[in-house]
């Protein structure tokens, strides 16, 4: 295994289509057994995400959503 044959396979699964949290996913996985075995030169680092900090638009509850839920919340009795 060597670092260029790591960087290749980032490099397909890329270009594979696969998202950015499962080749982090599997990259890291690969990278803790290249430590194990020793051999961390061949390490490759994840891709870089941005965290969401807000849902996307389509996920958001319209107004007549937010009102139907906040009258069965009042109809419902109180755990506390």
């Amino acid at each position: 295994m060597t670092k260029e044959q790591m960087m290749a396979y980032k490099k397909f699964l890329i270009e594979k289509g696969y998202a950015a949290s499962s080749i982090n996913s599997m990259l890291a996985s690969l990278n803790s057994l290249l430590d194990f075995l020793g051999r961390s030169d061949c390490k490759v680092k994840n891709i870089k995400t941005q965290r969401q900090t807000y849902c996307a638009e389509e996920k958001e509850l319209t107004k007549a959503e937010y009102l139907r839920l906040l009258e069965a919340a009042k109809d419902r009795p109180s755990c506390i």
